[in-house]
């Protein structure tokens, strides 16, 4: 089946007529410089507070992103990507204001995340931010719902980047960093629900991609043909596991 989450039907209509960029333009950020991302070294911010309380200071490096990077660029030439010192939450911020972002159809990032755990906030990117800046390099919930965004989907290939927490509205919505996403102007957004795989998630996006630039398919149409790929063993028997094609999760319209 192709699924699709909507975060509420008032919600989708509303996403219905959203005017959006167009798909063919992408921009695919990941694979940060963590080696001069020290938030332990900050006097506040929520880095500082990570890193100082949980311990969160060294963050790996991500070589499988830089894979899946090259081959978004591969799959589509026209893509444009931001890796290494070239992405820092400074760097995303400026091209928010500047609305470079809001010529971007598909926003692809690959990087570490954090679902929320008793506070919506909490749902963050790991951008990362070199030593000096006043910034702490952790795009949170906030900071994510006040970008300019006009993008028909972004892609959050990220680590457990769905998980959420109910709306303290009293409603049973759960808030995460689609809903941040959809509110700073997308109008889908993709996830994950738990740990995911470097390698299998390499082929997944680069699957979705080729179905979606190559063979003119819709977008949650492009997911569902890739999820129905693996469980027919086209990428081995392995990856026929729901652990590896499962945990993403398309949401909006």
């Amino acid at each position: 089946y192709n699924i699709v989450y909507i975060p509420s039907l008032s919600v989708n209509n509303l996403l219905k007529q959203r005017q959006t960029a167009s798909p063919s333009s992408i921009a695919a950020f990941g694979n940060p410089d963590y080696s001069s991302f020290h938030p332990e070294k900050l006097e506040y911010g929520r880095g500082y507070d990570l890193a100082k309380i949980f311990g969160f200071t060294n963050w790996s490096n991500l070589p499988g992103t830089e894979k899946e990077l090259e081959l978004i660029k591969k799959t589509i030439p026209p893509a444009v990507v931001y890796q290494q010192k070239n992405i820092s939450e400074t760097i995303l911020k400026k091209m928010s204001s500047n609305n470079q972002l809001t010529n971007v159809g598909i926003l692809h990032f690959a990087m570490h995340g954090l679902g929320s755990s008793g506070d919506f906030n909490d749902a963050s990117l790991i951008v990362s931010e070199p030593d000096g800046s006043i910034e702490d390099g952790i795009l949170q919930f906030e900071e994510i719902m006040n970008l300019k965004l006009k993008a028909r989907m972004v892609c959050i290939s990220a680590c457990e980047s769905a998980i959420g927490d109910f709306s303290e509205t009293g409603s049973d919505d759960i808030i995460n960093l689609s809903t941040a996403f959809i509110i700073a102007g997308a109008n889908s957004v993709v996830t994950s629900s738990w740990k995911i795989s470097d390698d299998a998630t390499m082929l997944f996006m680069g699957e979705v991609y080729k179905n979606i630039y190559t063979e003119n398919k819709g977008i949650s149409e492009s997911f569902f043909i890739t999820r129905k790929k693996f469980i027919e063993g086209a990428f081995g028997e392995k990856y026929k596991s729901p652990y590896y094609w499962a945990p993403f999760r398309y949401t909006g319209y």
